[in-house]
């Protein structure tokens, strides 16, 4: 393959040869989702949205250049820490930093061990299912490979939090930034909720509808106009916990915007835009209706958003009742 030809993919994708492969993909998911006709058609890119055809030429570009950057045999893609990985002395227990062969591939196959210590959760060199399968693995040592789910959660969701900094996860994995007048910094993150019933999600040259964001328990909802609160799936899952972990500590605020979009029908005859999309539900016939969000993240408090949990003292609070409860 002509290095002029990967240069021109990688130049496509917006990425550079020294990027990782993680790097690469995840850019590479953010044009796919910014490119999708629906998307286009809404007026979400700036790809000619007014020419028949254009964003699923763009699309078919974006694919053909990501493919191509997949089968190339250069060693700047290679799965290796860049730099000596960085770890976090306070956390309780260290963990597997695992790594694969197939460096592109969606499901990951052929790990092998990277390395293990108290290492800090890091998106461009660490797979978001591969840390949480280390987490996992560090949880179910600590409790002796019991199989008891309750204390499993518990310990699982206070690990993960001791190898997380939040604002430096979020600043990695968010789409786009601004900052503001007082300095604070707004990221966005893409998003879905399931659209409630009898919603009116078509909206005019009034605007998007725009829903304050609250932690419901391990949970990110929207609170509806009635008081009612909906839970948010995120596009990349591996901003939930950076943003729980600052909600929760009042380090930053979030309201989920409507992203404007064009169903088919209105493609076709160039009538009202709207946010909805219908998604076929699994295992059935029947279709859903989802409302395509912006997360807009404004982070108040750098400090606390940055800080990584500390969480030793409740984990041996809970292993210590975990062994009463064994013993009894």
């Amino acid at each position: 393959m002509q290095n002029t030809e990967l240069e021109s993919a990688l130049r496509l994708l917006g990425a550079q040869p020294e990027d990782s492969a993680l790097v690469i993909k995840r850019k590479y998911r953010a044009l796919v989702r910014r490119y999708h006709p629906d998307e286009a058609a809404g007026g979400g890119s700036d790809i000619g949205t007014n020419e028949s055809g254009a964003s699923a030429e763009a699309l078919r570009r974006i694919i053909r250049a990501y493919e191509t950057v997949r089968s190339a045999p250069h060693e700047s893609l290679k799965s290796v820490l860049r730099q000596a990985a960085e770890c976090n002395p306070a956390a309780f227990c260290p963990r597997v930093l695992y790594g694969s062969h197939d460096l592109f591939g969606e499901v990951q196959e052929d790990l092998y061990v990277r390395g293990t210590d108290r290492y800090f959760w890091d998106p461009d060199e660490e797979e978001f299912l591969l840390f949480l399968k280390s987490v996992n693995q560090a949880a179910r040592r600590l409790l002796e490979d019991d199989e008891d789910l309750t204390y499993q959660l518990k310990l699982f969701h206070l690990l993960v939090q001791e190898y997380i900094r939040p604002l430096y996860c979020l600043e990695k994995l968010a789409e786009s930034s601004e900052k503001c007048a007082d300095g604070s910094r707004i990221y966005e993150v893409s998003a879905r909720m399931p659209a409630p019933a009898g919603m009116q999600t078509v909206y005019d040259d009034s605007g998007p509808e725009i829903y304050d964001c609250v932690l419901g328990g391990t949970k990110i909802c929207a609170v509806l106009p009635d008081g009612t609160r909906q839970q948010i799936s995120l596009e990349e899952d591996g901003c939930y916990y950076p943003l729980a972990m600052m909600m929760a500590r009042d380090a930053a605020e979030l309201s989920a915007v409507t992203r404007r979009v064009k169903s088919g029908q209105d493609r076709q005859t160039g009538g009202a835009s709207d946010s909805t999309e219908r998604k076929r539900i699994r295992g059935t016939g029947k279709k859903k209706e989802t409302i395509r969000l912006i997360l807009r993240v404004h982070v108040r408090d750098t400090e606390r958003a940055s800080a990584a949990g500390c969480s030793s003292t409740e984990i041996k609070h809970l292993l210590e009742e975990h062994r009463y409860v064994l013993s009894h």
